[in-house]
Order: C-alpha cells, then sequence, then structure tokens
C-alpha cells in the first residue's frame, strides 16, 4: 500500500511538472514575440511627416516595423490552446493593439508618399501606438 502511494506520488509530481513547463513555453514565446515587436516600435519615431523625399525611407522602415508586429496569428496560435491563462490572453489582445496601430501608422505614411496629408489619421495612429505600447507592456509583465 505504501508502495502505491509513493507511485502515486511521483506520478502526480511529474504531471504537475510536465503542466508547468507547458506553460512556461508559451509565455516565454508569447514575451518574445511581443519584445520583438516593441523593440521595432523603439526604431521607427512616430512623428508628422510632411515632406515626400521624408516620407519614402520612412514607409519602407515603417513597413519592416509592420512585418515585426504582424504576430497576432503566431499569439493566437499560442493563447487558443489556454483559454483560462489570462496573460497569453492579455498578450493576444496586445498583438492585435499593436499590429493595428503600426499598421495605421504605415497607412499615414504611405499616404503621405502619395501626397496627402492626413491630420486625422495622424493623431488616430499615434494616439493607438501609444495605447498598444503600454498595453504590450502590461502584458509582458504578466507574462513574467
Amino acid at each position: 500500500m505504501l508502495r502505491r502511494a509513493c507511485v502515486v506520488a511521483i506520478l502526480c509530481s511529474l504531471v504537475a511538472v510536465g503542466s508547468a513547463s507547458a506553460a512556461t513555453a508559451p509565455h516565454a514565446q508569447a514575451r518574445a514575440l511581443l519584445a520583438k515587436c516593441l523593440t521595432g516600435l523603439r526604431t521607427l519615431p512616430i512623428v508628422k511627416i510632411t515632406s515626400k523625399r521624408v516620407a519614402k525611407p520612412r514607409a519602407v522602415k515603417a513597413r519592416h516595423v509592420n512585418d515585426d508586429c504582424g504576430i497576432p496569428l503566431l499569439m493566437e496560435r499560442l493563447a487558443l490552446p489556454h483559454p483560462h491563462d489570462q496573460a497569453l490572453q492579455d498578450a493576444l489582445q496586445a498583438a492585435l493593439a499593436l499590429n493595428v496601430a503600426v499598421d495605421d501608422y504605415v497607412q499615414y505614411v504611405l499616404g503621405v508618399t502619395l501626397g496627402r496629408q492626413n491630420r486625422a489619421q495622424f493623431r488616430r495612429a499615434k494616439r493607438e501606438v501609444f495605447s498598444a505600447k503600454r498595453h504590450a507592456r502590461v502584458a509582458l509583465r504578466e507574462l513574467r
């Protein structure tokens, strides 16, 4: 009887260790994805652009950052198997917000390269980027 209890205790501890490491892996992947996007955003100043000459290289840089922040599908693959993990759900929401914010700024910059100055679009993009960055920082803290 004691032997059976020891075997059950060992098996239970192995299952607990396995589930803990299984939950840690998606957190580490989600943290890496969000960090990569935030690093790209740090290299792209969200400023108003007035000339086409400045807008063209900025558009190229903005597209690269947009590629770095195109992570919602990857984040969704991490979060869907863990619907009760609030940190992963928040990371998914942050990834979506970052993607939308950067995409809005890319659209603004591309509009400037075509000669359109849309101040409302710029203000909205700037506000969304600020909010998305804040949301991503909170999600990164929760993923630790």
